[in-house]
This record gives structure tokens, C-alpha cells and sequence, in this order.
């Protein structure tokens, strides 16, 4: 059952994912401006549901994984609104926006920063001779631009409190390399680097910083008519004969953000069923 009801103030924009109609400034408003979670995550797989890969879609979608994205999705609704010779609502740079999420979402309401958790991401499964530049530009925005925002933005707030655990979370192809996964690889495999060096620059500030390297985790988000059509293909390259599942990894996710992980930084870790062995 949808979770959009016709008096949600997301409804009208659900309304034109169903029939085509290009989303503009008025609608990525609506969206920054929604603070349920819930609705906008059921936006987003419908979204994906409906129409695939475009612009619109992608800009839901990043919202919805990672606040970080908000600084993606009010420039380029700004860049729509000035082509349109309309009043741009926002002139802020991408990471002047991350700052004044973290600002406003974070320590406004919970008084500190304490754990950063890099979650987003964007994949468009190609071999790397037939992608265009453009494929390249959606994924490495999310997959490492992202985490260089927020990183950015919130290395500073948590040095000022002298402690604190900077979490990314990347795909195990990152690692070992894996067909039509090129971009969304590469740029991943930047954030693992990232990850390394940042724990030497921050770690004497007693801010830990680490990634983990999944592999397939089965989520809403996954295109379940494929998945039920492949899934045996899959299972075939995983030691343990299964795929992930969300309850695989928070775990980790919450080792590495507390006290107890305090000593461990710069490292990468698998959760992947034995996809990789590194």
C-alpha cells in the first residue's frame, strides 16, 4: 500500500512521475522541504519504478539516501529555474549547502555531531567502453564528491570536540574490481583511499575513520523482478549461499561508531559473504 495519501504535500509530484511530466523548481522545494522519511523513501522506489534513470528521478532518489545530496539537489533545481528565467531560491555552493544541512539538521536539533555514516549511492551497471562522460558525472558526484562534502563539512566539528568516527560504506568492487561496475568502482575505490588518509590526518584529534566493503545487499530498493531472475547467477560467486541483508551490516556500523572500536582506524572491512577474500 503507498504511503503517499492525496493530501501529502508530495503527492502532486508522484502524480507527475506517473505521467512523464519534467519536475521543476517548485517540486525539488517540495521535497527539500519534507522531513518524513518514510514518504520520501516510498517517492524514491517509485520513482526508480516508473521512470528508471532520469535526472528527476535521480535527484529524488539522492535526497532520500543521503542528506548530503541536498547540495546536488537544490543547485541543479536552481540551474533548471535560471534557464527558465526564474527567480533562483538558492545561490549557495555544494558545500556551503552540507554545511547548512549539518547545521541546522544535526546540531540544531541534537545539540552535537558525533558519528558521520557516507551512505549514498549511484550505480549505472555498464561496461566502461560503452558509458558517456555524463554516466560518469551522476556516479562519481554521489559515490566520492559526496563523501568529500560531508567529510569536509563535518571533519572540522568533530575536531573541535576532539573525538568522533567517520563511517563510509562502499560496494566490495571497490576492492576487487567487478564487470560493468567501472565508474561506480572507481570512484569508490577513491573513497577507501580517502579513508586511509584521513585517518592519519585526523587521528590525533581521536577522530577515527573506516569503510566497510559490502556485498550484495538485498534492499526495497532492488529491482525484484531482475533479482528473482538472476539470483541463482548471483548466489553462485558467494561462498555463503545467500545475499546480504540490512541486519548483516548494522552491526558493524554501530561497533565502528562506538567506544569500543576506539583503537581501529584507516581500515577496510568485508561484510560479504565471502565475495572477496582480501
Amino acid at each position: 500500500m503507498a504511503l503517499l495519501d492525496q493530501t501529502s504535500t508530495l503527492a502532486p509530484i508522484r502524480e507527475k512521475i506517473d505521467t512523464g511530466e519534467r519536475l521543476d523548481l517548485e517540486d525539488g522545494l517540495a521535497i527539500l522541504e519534507s522531513d518524513d522519511l518514510l514518504e520520501l523513501g516510498e517517492l524514491a522506489d517509485h520513482a526508480r519504478r516508473v521512470r528508471g534513470g532520469s535526472d528527476e528521478v535521480y535527484f529524488v532518489q539522492n535526497l532520500y539516501l543521503n542528506q548530503t545530496n541536498v547540495c546536488r539537489v537544490k543547485c541543479k533545481f536552481c540551474a533548471f529555474a535560471v534557464t527558465q528565467k526564474q527567480e533562483a531560491a538558492y545561490t549557495y555552493t555544494p558545500e556551503e549547502l552540507v554545511e547548512d544541512a549539518l547545521r541546522q539538521r544535526v546540531v540544531a536539533d541534537l545539540g552535537r555531531l558525533d558519528v558521520v555514516v557516507n551512505n549514498a549511492g549511484h550505480v549505472e551497471a555498464k561496461l566502461f567502453l560503452e558509458t558517456t562522460p555524463e554516466e560518469w558525472r551522476r556516479q562519481v558526484d554521489v559515490d566520492l564528491y559526496g563523501v568529500f562534502n560531508a567529510c569536509h563539512a563535518a571533519a572540522p566539528k568533530l575536531a573541535a570536540q576532539k573525538g568522533g568516527r567517520i563511517i563510509s560504506i562502499v560496494g566490495d568492487s571497490a576492492r576487487v574490481g567487478q564487470p560493468r561496475l567501472g565508474v561506480s568502482a572507481g570512484a569508490r575505490g577513491a573513497v577507501l583511499s580517502l579513508t586511509r588518509t584521513l585517518a592519519r590526518e585526523l587521528g590525533r584529534l581521536d577522530i577515527t575513520v573506516n569503510a566497510l566493503a559490502l556485498g550484495w545487499v538485498e534492499t526495497s530498493h532492488a529491482d525484484q523482478a531482475w533479482l528473482a531472475k538472476n539470483r541463482e547467477r548471483i548466489l553462485a560467486f558467494y561462498p555463503i549461499r545467500r545475499l546480504g541483508r540490512p541486519e548483516d551490516v548494522a552491526p558493524f556500523v554501530a561497533f565502528l561508531a562506538s567506544d569500543l572500536a576506539g583503537w581501529i582506524t584507516g581500515q577496510t572491512i568485508s561484510v560479504s559473504g565471502g565475495y572477496s577474500t582480501v
